[in-house]
């Protein structure tokens, strides 16, 4: 399975609104089959690259609600699993 975006958001308590405020954050993440994970780990090349499947209505979904793909690809943070670098080259 194959994460592409990430969200959080803070927040804060506006006592002049008498409500919250939300700051919400987005980044887009994507597997890479080299460079440094999200934990830390550098892979130097030896995680195997994962197949990214997915539902063309999936897509479709993502596309209608202003989902950049081109975004994930070129933009995204790099990660990697310590399971795909103990893999090597197993998959």
């Amino acid at each position: 399975m194959a994460i592409l975006q990430y969200g959080i958001a803070a927040f804060t308590w506006d006592d002049a609104a008498g409500a919250f405020i939300a700051k919400p954050f987005s980044f887009h993440l994507l597997q890479r089959k080299s460079g440094i994970g999200l934990d830390g780990v550098d892979t130097n090349g030896w995680a195997a690259e994962t197949p990214l499947v997915v539902q063309t209505g999936a897509l479709e979904f993502l596309a209608h609600h202003g989902f950049d793909m081109n975004a994930v690809i070129h933009g995204g943070i790099g990660y990697t699993s310590r399971e795909a670098v103990s893999r090597g080259g197993g998959g």
